[in-house]
């Protein structure tokens, strides 16, 4: 039956040389999965609310949705864990040096083909949704977006596509892994994890410092660097605790349920930013090492939809904007959560479909690192044209 069901599923990933870790894709789905409702949200009190209002026994619901932005952190501490194994490995005397050609060369072929796409997808959408001024107004935008500089330049969000801010702090972050990799070099590991756990304490602190007219302009990844340092720590407990292969127990299952209403509680609260990091730290680790959570998070339908979470990133918030102009001539209910319910039933389906296709011509494809080799290799045999047919060339 499992590889029934597997067989159906399309493999999330294109490995070469290292492991695949599903529970992951696990944690990614659930940081999609919270982005995305947050935004449905978002869209629904904006423009799905007239003849509505906010029950008071339901407005809690809007709050609580509200806090599925906090998913992008969920995101910085997976991105401070993966980039940081192979460097890590090589400071802790596990592994070999990694090539820093071939992880840039990596970055650059495994990311940039989806989001330059999709970025230019989106910039000729304007053109419909806007009217052909508007939309080409944006090009100022869709130039510096491509480079990554929308966030430094303008000090808020590309309109051509608003979570574009975060993949602008996660390359400043790739770009600077390798050298942040040198904390791993700290030989005393009680140093090394008390300077990690501190960096995560300090910098919520250090921010409360920045003149708030700075604030908005201040996005990048100095501004969240106590998620990526959290997962410096995971990747830190994985190699040398873990040896690679965790070992579970239940115990860590009520650590882990913990964790994520510890998460929801602080925010929520609006305050005790200075334990978000560590929170979500506690809670991975938790869902490494719980049996029953680890179980659940491993799952093939959630670790596959968690795979696809960057197509999903990308695209989610356009295909939402769609829907939300057929979800307005359904004006049911006169609350919020019956007009989120419909919001939500149309742009779920809608997303997964849009993301799948987008994820299956163009993202999984771009997960194979040979690909450009095997792009230049097909370039070349077309440009050479079809090969002479060896019989007639024979009888001629």
């Amino acid at each position: 039956m499992h590889q029934a069901v597997s067989a159906t599923i399309p493999r999330r990933i294109i490995t070469r040389g290292r492991r695949f870790i599903a529970e992951v894709d696990g944690l990614r789905f659930v940081a999609i999965t919270a982005v995305v409702l947050s935004h449905v949200r978002m869209h629904t009190l904006l423009k799905h609310m007239n003849g509505a209002a906010i029950l008071p026994a339901e407005s809690w619901v809007p709050h609580l949705l509200g806090m599925g932005t906090y998913g992008v952190q969920l995101f910085f501490v997976l991105s401070g864990f993966l980039l940081s194994l192979p460097f890590a490995k090589a400071r802790l005397g596990l592994a070999a040096k990694p090539s820093l050609r071939s992880y840039y060369l990596r970055r650059l072929t495994r990311l940039e083909p989806p989001y330059i796409v999709s970025m230019l997808l989106l910039f000729v959408g304007g053109f419909v949704a806007l009217g052909m001024a508007t939309g080409l107004s944006r090009w100022p935008n869709l130039i510096a977006s491509l480079f990554y500089q929308h966030n430094l330049i303008y000090g808020a969000s590309s309109p051509v596509n608003l979570v574009a801010w975060s993949l602008e702090v996660e390359v400043q972050f790739y770009l600077l892994a390798p050298a942040l990799a040198i904390a791993f070099s700290i030989r005393n590991l009680v140093v090394r994890r008390t300077i990690f756990l501190a960096a995560m304490m300090a910098i919520p602190w250090l921010r409360t410092f920045i003149p708030p007219n700075l604030a908005e302009g201040a996005i990048g990844f100095p501004w969240s660097a106590e998620f990526f340092i959290a997962g410096f720590f995971l990747a830190d407990l994985y190699l040398l605790d873990w040896k690679e292969n965790p070992p579970r127990s239940l115990g860590w299952d009520v650590a882990s349920l913990l964790g994520w209403a510890f998460l929801v509680m602080i925010t929520l609260s609006g305050r005790f930013d200075i334990l978000i990091a560590p929170g979500i730290l506690i809670t991975y680790i938790g869902v490494f090492r719980g049996r029953v959570s680890n179980w659940v998070f491993r799952r093939p339908l959630i670790t596959m939809i968690g795979g696809m979470c960057y197509s999903i990133y990308l695209l989610h918030l356009s295909v939402i904007s769609l829907t939300e102009r057929i979800a307005k001539k359904i004006p049911l209910g006169s609350s919020f959560t019956a007009r989120f319910a419909i919001d939500a039933s149309l742009a779920i389906p809608a997303i997964l479909v849009v993301s799948t296709i987008f994820f299956v011509l163009l993202e999984r494809p771009c997960m194979d690192p040979t690909w450009p080799a095997k792009a230049r290799e097909r370039v070349r045999n077309w440009l050479r044209g079809p090969l002479p047919d060896r019989e007639s060339a024979v009888s001629r």
